[in-house]
């Protein structure tokens, strides 16, 4: 399951602008893979558009992501650190490449629920 972020792009005056955002992994210049759906089943395009208004919205895994705002007439801005949480699904073996302090792995190979907590992965429980 992916975790939605919706926000909207408003202009110096207050008021909805169209723009180009951008999803990266927290201090990288790597796109993040996005998607429309809380399934994952449909990719979004990233960068992407908002819509006339302003609005955006896109779904993805638990971590942390910086946020790029652009387009004409915008001076790029970029929302740092956005920490999408949530409890992360795992259906291959062993934890996750990434972690971040508190994170919530369910793996359903190892059939184990784990936290990352004080720079390690400790098992909270196994079915």
């Amino acid at each position: 399951m992916k975790i939605g972020y919706a926000d909207a792009v408003l202009s110096d005056q207050g008021k909805p602008i169209a723009a180009t955002v951008a999803v990266y992994f927290a201090g990288t210049t790597d796109l993040a893979t996005i998607w429309t759906d809380t399934a994952g089943s449909t990719e979004e395009e990233n960068p992407f558009e908002t819509d006339s208004l302003g609005r955006f919205q896109f779904f993805a895994d638990p971590n942390l992501y910086d946020i790029e705002i652009s387009g004409t007439g915008i001076t790029t801005h970029v929302i740092e650190d956005v920490l999408i949480q949530g409890a992360y699904l795992k259906t291959t073996t062993g934890d996750p490449s990434w972690n971040y302090e508190g994170m919530i792995c369910i793996n359903t190979f190892d059939n184990t629920v784990k936290i990352y907590a004080e720079a390690a992965w400790r098992q909270l429980a196994t079915w």
